[in-house]
């Protein structure tokens, strides 16, 4: 029995022993996953690149777990950059696309072209669409200031797509005196919005004389040149049902419904013992109101005789006849040739020349009122010393 108690005991010992070593053991595993990693661990950052020891996120779904101790601890960074990426790529908002032009080139009339006095003709820009807006054929070119020309208050651009030119034309008149001429206009979009100003300039030359009903003068020999103002007397002014003014030229309805008609004479005393070689109205000093030209023309130029201007034959008699017919207001610019008969009055006693201005269809009424009235009338005559 000593024997057996013994090694009874020494058993128990052993056990004891081994029980020892493995609590020992397991407390010192649990140490070790509580102990944060030291600086010189390879830990992934917020947003940058994972190291290289640490897998990057594959296709294989993670379990619940998993994702929620990524969102905890900052996650894969890679993941993350991307999702930055793609929140600095913002979609271009062309809400805020300007229109926009640059010029091109002059397709006719560069500047400083002569053109003869009161002559008409045709200037085309070629203009590029620069901005980031198609142009759909409903923009404008309007005119916008300086000399006008008769230029309309607006034209058309064409269609054209973003890169693209295209071409604007705009018909002018150019003015009958003597200068150098500048025009400006601008781009409109059908919002309003103005863009790339375009300008035409010319020089319209001191006219040359070119003799006309009279002998052919010598080489050497030119006309001489006078111009001659309206007279204003008895024979000079407004007329109409209701009475007459001496002081002013006018030509419409006036807003009772009465038609106004102009008288204008020109003394030609200064003319006598002359040649005529050429004689020009100049109609083209003027203000206008409410688009008589849309209402009630055309304006009706004709030479006659009337001693007073508030006499009863100064509406419809003394015709001597017919001058020209106007039916644009841009034939206002334009000189109207009176040289026959100025020419036929220099041998008369009493050299007058006078006309009168009136729209044909001054009968209209209220509803048609309108009116133009000339600041100044001149008689432009070259002509031979005898």
């Amino acid at each position: 029995m000593p024997g057996k108690t013994r090694s009874t005991r020494i058993g128990l010992v052993l056990l004891i022993i081994v029980a020892l070593a493995a609590i020992a053991c397991n407390m010192a595993s649990c140490g070790a996953s509580a102990t944060p990693p030291t600086a010189t661990e390879e830990t992934p950052s917020q947003g940058g690149e994972p190291p290289g020891d640490i897998p990057t996120a594959t296709n294989t779904p993670e379990s619940s777990a998993d994702t929620g101790d990524a969102g905890e601890d900052g996650g894969d960074g890679g993941d993350e950059t991307e999702v930055e990426e793609e929140e600095e790529e913002e979609p271009v908002d062309t809400s805020e696309c300007n229109w926009d032009a640059d010029f091109v080139s002059d397709v006719t009339i560069p500047d400083d072209t002569e053109i003869a006095p009161g002559a008409t003709f045709v200037k085309t820009w070629r203009i590029k669409n620069s901005g980031c807006q198609n142009w759909p054929g409903s923009a404008i070119m309007v005119f916008d200031h300086g000399d006008r020309m008769g230029s309309p208050d607006w034209v058309a651009i064409p269609a054209a797509n973003v890169g693209m030119n295209a071409d604007v034309s705009v018909n002018l008149t150019a003015p009958t005196t003597p200068g150098t001429y500048q025009g400006y206009f601008q781009c409109q979009s059908p919002d309003g919005i103005r863009f790339c100003q375009v300008y035409v300039q010319i020089v319209v030359p001191e006219p040359t004389p070119t003799p006309t009903n009279t002998p052919e003068p010598t080489e050497e020999a030119e006309p001489e040149s006078m111009t001659i103002p309206v007279t204003y007397n008895n024979r000079t002014g407004d007329i109409s049902t209701g009475g007459c003014d001496h002081s002013r030229i006018r030509a419409g309805i006036a807003g009772a419904g009465n038609a106004i008609r102009g008288l204008a004479a020109f003394d030609l005393d200064d003319l006598e013992d002359t040649e005529i070689v050429s004689a020009s109205l100049l109609l083209n000093d003027y203000d206008d109101d409410d688009d008589p030209f849309d209402k009630i023309a055309p304006l009706r130029v004709e030479q006659v005789e009337v001693a007073n201007s508030c006499g009863p034959d100064a509406m419809a008699s003394g015709d001597v006849g017919d001058i020209a017919d106007i039916a644009t207001e841009g034939g206002l610019s334009s000189p109207v040739d009176v040289t026959d008969e100025v020419a036929d009055l220099i041998d008369d006693s009493e050299r007058w020349f006078q006309i009168r201005l009136s729209f044909r269809e001054d009968d209209e009424g209220s509803a048609s009122a309108s009116m133009v009235e000339w600041d100044s009338i001149s008689l432009v005559v070259e002509y031979f010393e005898d």
